[in-house]
């Protein structure tokens, strides 16, 4: 189900037939399966509906008040506390982007991800110094034991 590497993957990379004709009927990337993918098996259940696309959880995300608004400097503090930490973006038509803060380490590389660069990254390395980044915390509680 969940596949960390630091393995890069090409963004155009065909998906199963299944899943890009439920979801996009085009190719897409992965980073919306893996956010659900690591969200679900952190808390035990999905944030929001599953097969949703990266712009429809950006979206679902800054409308709801299950999730609340930090800024770049509060994801470490977050994450400590053992908070799943939702970057994304809207960049419709595009597909969007979605990226979690979930570990953190001593390379200060706080976000995991899969998309066009899969495994422990930095913001800027994510999204780049100059993308207007909407980071919000998930206000549910922890649901599995780690």
């Amino acid at each position: 189900m969940l596949n960390a590497s630091s393995e890069s993957k090409d963004v155009a990379e065909d998906l199963p037939v299944m899943a890009w004709l439920q979801i996009h009927g085009w190719r897409a990337t992965y980073c919306n399966f893996f956010a659900q993918d690591l969200s679900y098996y952190v808390l035990g259940h999905l944030p929001w509906e599953s097969l949703k696309r990266a712009n429809d959880i950006h979206d679902y995300i800054m409308s709801s008040q299950e999730f609340f608004q930090i800024t770049k400097s509060e994801i470490s503090n977050y994450v400590d506390k053992g908070f799943m930490v939702y970057l994304t973006i809207n960049e419709a038509p595009r597909a969007g982007h979605i990226a979690v803060g979930w570990i953190n380490n001593t390379e200060n590389k706080e976000i995991i991800q899969a998309g066009a660069e899969t495994g422990k990254l930095t913001i800027d390395e994510v999204f780049g110094s100059e993308v207007d980044v909407s980071i919000n915390i998930y206000l549910g509680f922890l649901k599995k034991e780690i």
